[in-house]
């Protein structure tokens, strides 16, 4: 996929901004277009999200402590909280589900018998996420039950239907 909504001026860009915006607990926007809801009053923007999902030992700031400082514990950093009355296995599933009907779509319009070939093939494709280095199967189990929230998978499926792989190995 090279455009997502909301990034038209942004011909063959593949990627984009890990963000949901939602009023209530509906999602509304997704990626650059939940900029639009940073900071207007009644709408909550679900972002870093991912970090919440980091083991502990990633959720240190990359800093040696303080000079003098008489603990020798690296300093951590804030994580935003989550929009209310929303899951982080709920926010993962919208954006999960989002994105795979967005792939889907893009492959039905754009490949030549792109319908036919979905029809055909779809129900059968892998789907590989890419991952922070220093996950583990902890996150891994995570991201499996929100594809499934998210309509990617059904139940059960077999285990060759979704992989994962590092940011440094993609």
């Amino acid at each position: 996929v090279n455009k997502w909504p909301g990034q038209e001026e942004v011909a063959g860009d593949s990627k984009i901004p890990s963000l949901v915006a939602y009023e209530n607990s509906r999602p509304i926007a997704y990626g650059a277009e939940a900029l639009e809801y940073m900071d207007t009053e009644g709408y909550y923007v679900a972002k870093w999200f991912k970090l919440h999902l980091h083991p502990d030992s990633m959720k240190v700031v990359d800093e040696p402590p303080v000079y003098g400082s008489a603990s020798n514990v690296a300093p951590t950093f804030e994580i935003p909280p989550l929009p209310p009355s929303v899951s982080l296995k709920q926010i993962y599933a919208h954006l999960l589900g989002y994105l795979f009907d967005h792939a889907r779509n893009f492959f039905k319009n754009n490949t030549v018998d792109g319908n036919r070939i979905w029809q055909r093939l779809g129900e059968k494709c892998t789907i590989v996420l890419a991952t922070p280095n220093g996950w583990d199967t902890t996150q891994q189990a995570f991201l499996r039950s929100a594809a499934v929230l998210g309509g990617l998978l059904p139940e059960n499926f077999p285990d060759h239907r979704l992989k994962f792989v590092t940011e440094g190995e993609a």
